[in-house]
């Protein structure tokens, strides 16, 4: 089937061209399917062709005689509505002003390095944490600590300090960092897009350029299926009309059509543009994404174990933190004896009491997830024990007999007061088990001057041939006759931290 129409778009980069008929037909052609040796394709060229599945082929520029005659109403040369064309122009100006390659700001290993060292500064800014001898695991315990905070916080309107709040602003800080990691870590090309590719200049203005390019052209397509139907009707209503009707009508009918056109060409030009761009950065990206991503995994594997162990130290502060404030505070010790909840100021027992409240066989899957945090807690409160007594041979002993029972217990032994104070001190011990006397002082003296300088409130194991009442004014948990037996000190020893009570 032969044809004729005005070219309306031609890429001479790539040969693809778009022709529309008078009866605004598009078919698109290849440069392959010139067939005129005089004259070359051209944006505004009439020609003629042959329709091959809905393709233009075998296109040439007509003879003169060949040329079919034009319709009445479109004798006289189109016009056009340029109102609307600023946005284009302006587009392409920019596109012939700026570079059509995209070359490397930044290599991949630098851009690698500049994000983990904001997560450097980071850990350093929290290095003081790092003095503790404890951890939390804080991926376990985030939901739950931070509503441990705010029910304590509801209880006590003087709950929170500014110990309080520092620690738990540091902690939530480097959560938020742990969080953006983990969120690129886990997905490549995230981690690719915002840490390599928004580095690049050319890249991001490239990808800037066809955001704006994709938004005109949206509008320009819009415009072209509104003149489309316009063209259309319009030429309709001509058929009917006569006289100074019809000299309007097809007045307006040229504007139209030129119009119509106009746009088409546009549409098609920008369409070009965009795909060469979405072809250029795609380029880009498969020649560094591979690389970057192995090298940013192998980095992320160390900062993930460096991240997680500073947020399993701080968790650990705050925890402590918190239930040393909370047993010092007279509403939340009084929430606590009304409770009737058991047990020291922990962690471990407000979740136990939480927990016992619930119906085990209408559990929820975050309070499923509740009981396996207890499991946890149970395996990592340890008691930080200090044995301190006036021989060595009763040290060893004990310390024997305190291992063979299982507890959970970290132990250090001493004969010696200043030592046990210091190390007691730096390690937050919070059981101590003394004999009532010592080298240079009483097992009292010693309780006390610990107790005094220590962020802790320790148990404490008089091992003493003294009545119990004697001790029970100095807040002595559990008094052990000095010729104990092996038995009788483990079953006192389970009794006092609680063991099998979860």
């Amino acid at each position: 089937m032969k044809a004729s129409g005005k070219i309306v778009f031609y890429n001479v980069n790539d040969g693809n061209g778009m022709i529309m008929t008078p009866d605004s037909g598009k078919f698109s052609f290849r440069v392959m399917d010139w067939d005129d040796y005089d004259q070359m394709p051209s944006v505004g060229l009439e020609v003629v062709f042959e329709i091959l599945n809905e393709r233009a082929v075998s296109v040439r520029v007509p003879s003169s005689e060949s040329v079919p005659a034009p319709e009445e109403h479109a004798a006289k040369p189109s016009q056009t509505d340029t109102s609307y064309r600023q946005p284009f122009d302006a587009l392409m100006q920019d596109y012939n002003h700026r570079p059509q390659s995209i070359q490397l700001s930044c290599n991949a290993q630098k851009c690698i390095e500049v994000y983990f060292s904001k997560i450097e500064r980071y850990v350093s800014k929290n290095l003081k944490y790092n003095n503790s001898s404890g951890q939390l695991n804080f991926l376990l315990m985030r939901r739950f600590i931070f509503t441990t905070f705010n029910n304590l916080s509801e209880m006590d309107m003087n709950f929170v300090t500014p110990q309080i709040k520092k620690i738990k602003e540091d902690l939530l800080q480097m959560s938020a960092v742990y969080d953006d990691f983990k969120a690129k870590s886990n997905l490549p090309e995230s981690a690719f897009e915002t840490i390599f590719l928004q580095q690049q200049e050319d890249y991001t203005a490239m990808e800037r350029a066809s955001e704006e390019v994709s938004g005109v052209l949206h509008e320009l397509q819009q415009k072209e299926q509104y003149l489309q139907r316009s063209v259309a009707a319009k030429a309709e209503a001509i058929r009917s009309l006569a006289g100074d009707a019809l000299e309007r009508a097809e007045e307006e009918y040229r504007v139209l059509k030129g119009t119509y056109v106009d746009v088409v060409h546009m549409c098609a030009t920008l369409g070009e543009r965009l795909h060469e761009d979405q072809e250029t950065m795609s380029e880009f990206r498969s020649v560094y994404k591979e690389s970057f991503t192995e090298s940013f995994q192998t980095q992320a594997a160390k900062y993930e174990k460096l991240l997680l162990q500073t947020l399993d130290t701080q968790a650990f502060i705050f925890d402590i933190v918190l239930w040393e404030k909370a047993k010092r505070s007279r509403v939340i010790k009084r929430f606590f004896s009304e409770a009737q909840i058991d047990g020291e100021f922990s962690s471990k027992t407000y979740l136990k009491y939480y927990l016992s409240s619930l119906d085990k066989e209408k559990l929820s899957h975050e309070q499923r997830e509740l009981f396996k945090l207890f499991e946890y807690l149970k395996t990592v409160d340890k008691y930080t024990t200090v044995i301190l007594l006036d021989d060595i041979d009763g040290v060893l002993e004990l310390k024997r007999i305190c291992t063979r029972a299982g507890l959970n217990m970290f132990i250090q032994t001493f004969i010696d007061e200043s030592r046990a104070l210091t190390w007691g001190l730096a390690n937050r011990a919070n059981l101590l088990i003394l004999s009532d006397t010592l080298q240079q002082m009483s097992g009292i003296d010693f309780m006390e001057q610990y107790r005094q300088q220590s962020p802790v409130t320790p148990k404490v194991m008089m091992l003493s041939d003294y009545q119990p009442e004697v001790f029970k004014k100095y807040g002595v948990t559990q008094v052990v006759p000095r010729n104990y037996s092996a038995k009788e000190m483990i079953a006192k020893l389970k009794k006092m931290l609680g063991e099998g009570d979860g």
